[in-house]
Parts: C-alpha cells; sequence; structure tokens
C-alpha cells in the first residue's frame, strides 16, 4: 500500500504502470491508494506529522 501511494502521489505514475511493476491488477493498485489516503485522512487530526512519516 505505501509503495502504491508513494509511486502514485510522488512519482506521479499512472495506476496502470503501477500494476505492471508491481504485478497486481489496476483495481488493487485502486485500492490500496484509496485505503492510505482513508487512513490519512482518519489520523491526521490525531498525528499531525503522519503525511511526513508515512511518506519516508
Amino acid at each position: 500500500m505505501k509503495t502504491a501511494f508513494y509511486m502514485h502521489r510522488i512519482q506521479h505514475l499512472t495506476v496502470a504502470e503501477i500494476a505492471q511493476r508491481l504485478g497486481s491488477s489496476e483495481q488493487t493498485i485502486r485500492n490500496q491508494i484509496n485505503t492510505a489516503l482513508r487512513k490519512i485522512r482518519v489520523h491526521w487530526h490525531t498525528v499531525p506529522f503522519l503525511l511526513l512519516c508515512f511518506l519516508y
């Protein structure tokens, strides 16, 4: 999930490119990115630096 999020948001790869590189389906990658975003949103109020920790 972390890898898919990083590749999409930081490296600006498309879902198709990420799926091909990781050997997963495009829907799996979409689900992983959405789950990562959901977790960031939920924890954003309690841990403001979560995004920085998540990316590094």
